[in-house]
C-alpha cells in the first residue's frame, strides 16, 4: 500500500484578528461581560428547524441553498491565498467558519476540502480534522472570525436582515447545554437563560449577531463583494459619508456602554473615556451632515443618531459666571514688565481657548441642521 504524503502546512505567520468588533474581543472577555450583567429580556435560540420560526436563520446550520452568499476570507486569516481561493460560495455560515479555521491553522488540504463541502455536517466534520490546530491562536481570533462570518452572511443576504433587526435591543444567545463556547451552556426553556450572570458559556454566536445587528442599523456596508449602498457622484462626498458613518458608529458604541453601565456592569478606564466623548461625537455627527447629500440612504438608516445629535443642540448650556476683577498694574522688573497671569486677565480658559470666543462651526447651527428641523417640524 502506497501512502501519500500530507501537504506541507503553511506556518500561520502574520495571522491576526481582522479589523472590527472582534479585534479586541475574546471568549474570556465575553464570559466576564455576561457575569456582570443583570437579568433582562433575552432572545434564546437554538437549532435551524421549523420550530424556531424566524429565529432559525441565527443558527450556523441554517440552510441557505435558496439564498447562498459568497464568503470572502479576510486576508488577516489566510496567508498566501489568491483572491479566487479566498472567495467561496456558502449555503451555511458553518462552512465559512470552518474555512477560517483551516486557513488560520495553515491546513491547505482541509481548506480545499471544506470549500467543496455541500452540507453543514460535512463542513463541521472536515473542520474537526484540521491539522496543526493551535488552541491559543484560535482563542485569540475566534471572535473576529464569528463577526466576519455572521456579518457577511447577513449583509450579503438582504432577505435575512429584517429577521435580525426585529430582535430590537434584546440580548441574544445560543441556548444549548452542548456548547459552552459559541453558546451559553444552558438549554432553551431554562430560567437561567434570561439571566446572563448565570450563563455557563461565552456565547460567541449571540455576541456576533448583536454586533452585526448594530452594524446593519448603522448602514455599514459589507466589504469586498457585498452589495454596496448607492454611491454619490462626487468622490469628496464619499469621504463625508465615511466620516458620518464613523461618527454614528462611535455614538452607538457609547450608547451600548451607557446601557452596560446602567445595568450595573463596571466599565474599564478606556470605556469611561469613550463615554466622556459623547458630546463631541454628537457634534461630529452634526458637522458631517453639512456635506452629506440630502437623498443619501445613510440619513434614513441613522435617523436615531441624527435626532440625538440635533436634540443635543437644544439642551441649554449653563453659562460660566464671569467675575469682574480690577486689573492690577504691571510691575516693572529690570528692563521689562511682568505680565499679569491669565487667571486675572481672563485671556485664556483652562483648556487654552480664548474666553468668549466661539468654537467655530461646532458652536453654530449648520444649514443641514436647520433644514432637518424644518422638514421634521410638527412630526
Amino acid at each position: 500500500m502506497v501512502r501519500t504524503q500530507p501537504l506541507p502546512l503553511s506556518q500561520p505567520v502574520g495571522v491576526r484578528p481582522a479589523p472590527g468588533p472582534g479585534q479586541d474581543m475574546t471568549p474570556t472577555l465575553l464570559r466576564e461581560r455576561w457575569a456582570s450583567s443583570r437579568r433582562m429580556s433575552v432572545v434564546d435560540f437554538y437549532g435551524h428547524g421549523s420550530n424556531m420560526g424566524d429565529w432559525a436563520c441565527f443558527s450556523n446550520f441554517y440552510d441557505q441553498t435558496s439564498c447562498p452568499f459568497d464568503f470572502v476570507l479576510p486576508r488577516e486569516f489566510g496567508v498566501g491565498l489568491s483572491d479566487a481561493q479566498r472567495t467561496t460560495r456558502c449555503t451555511c455560515s458553518e462552512k465559512a467558519i470552518m474555512l477560517c479555521k483551516a486557513a488560520i491553522m495553515g491546513d491547505s488540504r482541509s481548506y480545499a476540502a471544506i470549500r467543496g463541502a455541500s452540507s453543514p455536517p460535512q463542513a463541521k466534520a472536515l473542520g474537526r480534522g484540521v491539522q496543526g490546530f493551535n488552541d491559543d491562536l484560535w482563542h485569540a481570533v475566534v471572535c473576529s472570525v464569528a463577526f466576519e462570518v455572521v456579518f457577511q452572511k447577513f449583509s450579503k443576504t438582504p432577505t435575512l436582515q429584517p429577521l435580525l433587526l426585529a430582535t430590537g435591543e434584546k440580548l441574544m444567545c445560543e441556548a444549548t447545554s452542548n456548547d459552552r463556547y459559541w453558546g451559553i451552556g444552558i438549554n432553551r426553556g431554562d430560567q437561567r437563560c434570561q439571566n446572563p450572570s448565570q450563563w455557563r458559556g461565552a456565547n460567541i454566536l449571540g455576541w456576533a449577531l448583536m454586533e452585526v445587528r448594530s452594524a446593519l442599523r448603522a448602514g455599514v456596508p459589507a466589504s469586498e463583494q457585498a452589495p454596496k449602498l448607492p454611491q454619490q457622484p462626487s468622490s469628496m462626498l464619499d469621504q463625508h459619508e465615511k466620516a458620518f458613518l464613523k461618527s454614528c458608529k462611535v455614538v452607538r458604541e457609547i450608547w451600548k456602554l451607557e446601557n452596560l453601565k446602567s445595568s450595573g456592569e463596571k466599565l474599564n478606564v478606556m470605556q469611561e473615556q469613550k463615554l466622556n466623548k459623547k458630546e463631541d461625537t454628537l457634534k461630529d455627527v452634526r458637522d458631517t451632515l453639512e456635506n452629506l447629500a440630502e437623498d443619501s440612504a445613510l440619513r434614513q438608516k441613522n435617523e436615531d443618531v441624527m435626532q440625538a445629535a440635533i436634540a443635543e443642540l437644544d439642551v441649554p448650556k449653563q453659562s460660566p459666571i464671569v467675575v469682574e476683577t480690577q486689573a492690577e498694574p504691571q510691575v516693572a522688573v529690570g528692563d521689562g514688565e511682568k505680565d499679569l497671569p491669565s487667571e486675572v486677565t481672563g485671556e485664556n480658559n483652562a483648556d487654552g481657548q480664548k474666553c468668549g470666543k466661539s468654537r467655530g462651526k461646532r458652536g453654530g447651527v449648520s444649514h443641514a441642521i436647520r433644514k432637518y428641523r424644518a422638514d421634521h417640524a410638527g412630526a
